[in-house]
């Protein structure tokens, strides 16, 4: 995988839910950024989808739980790359 650079846009300033789950507010400040995502509620192909569509280059997804397992993250048809 081609390594990607970018600062890191943590969405809690427009998503106080921090899930990703709706589409990004157009002065999102996520363009040209890596999203900062948490796991939950929604699949994460709509998270890389949302973040996408904003302009980000990139994804982090954070866990939601502190002692939960962690799962295969999922993201079929993704067009920026991500992690879990």
């Amino acid at each position: 995988a081609e390594a990607i650079e970018g600062q890191a846009k943590d969405i809690a300033g427009f998503d106080d839910t921090r899930l990703g789950c709706n589409p990004y507010p157009p002065d999102s400040g996520v363009a040209g950024r890596i999203a900062i995502v948490q796991r939950g509620t929604c699949d994460f192909v709509s998270k890389f989808a949302n973040a996408a569509a904003a302009g980000a280059v990139g994804i982090v997804v954070y866990n939601n739980q502190a002692n939960a397992n962690l799962v295969e993250m999922v993201s079929d048809g993704a067009t920026i790359p991500g992690l879990f």
